[in-house]
């Protein structure tokens, strides 16, 4: 298993660099040049800016098993394909049960924006979504490490 995160303004970057480093599971950030990463464990990818870079750079790179840490439903889509295990940046699990409704909702609000009916925009983050996203990575982790074990 390799742990990759669409990491272009993702807030867990750091949560999910101590998991992985605690669990000895591979990273992967992926990012443009116009954002600033370092870690401490794992290895950052830095591409040129543009559309879908480094979500066709993560989609290419990924195989069975693999997780991907997204808040990009496109991504997501692609991803799911190769079996692999893909969560948001709240811990909520992507899967082929939920990714139809979930391009759904993103199609919708789309088209609402490009009719410039605006949504709040994203909540405030919290503790408990850091809570609840870092239980879905261990719960994760510990399935994909026992996978390879069998």
């Amino acid at each position: 298993m390799i742990v990759y995160i669409d990491a272009d303004a993702c807030p867990v970057i750091s949560l999910t660099e101590k998991n992985c480093r605690d669990y000895q599971i591979p990273l992967v950030a992926v990012k443009d040049y116009n954002h600033e990463l370092h870690l401490e464990y794992g290895d950052v990818v830095t591409l040129e800016q543009g559309n879908d870079h480094a979500d066709l750079y993560i989609a290419n790179m990924v195989s069975h098993g693999d997780l991907i840490i997204t808040n990009d439903m496109g991504l997501a889509s692609l991803v799911l394909g190769k079996n692999t295990y893909c969560i948001n940046f709240y811990g909520n699990i992507i899967d082929q049960n939920n990714i139809d409704f979930l391009l759904h909702s993103r199609h919708v609000k789309a088209k609402g924006r490009r009719n410039k009916k605006y949504g709040k925009g994203v909540p405030a983050r919290t503790p408990e979504n850091n809570i609840r996203f870092e239980q879905t990575l261990i719960k994760i982790l510990e399935e994909g490490k026992n996978e390879y074990i069998r």
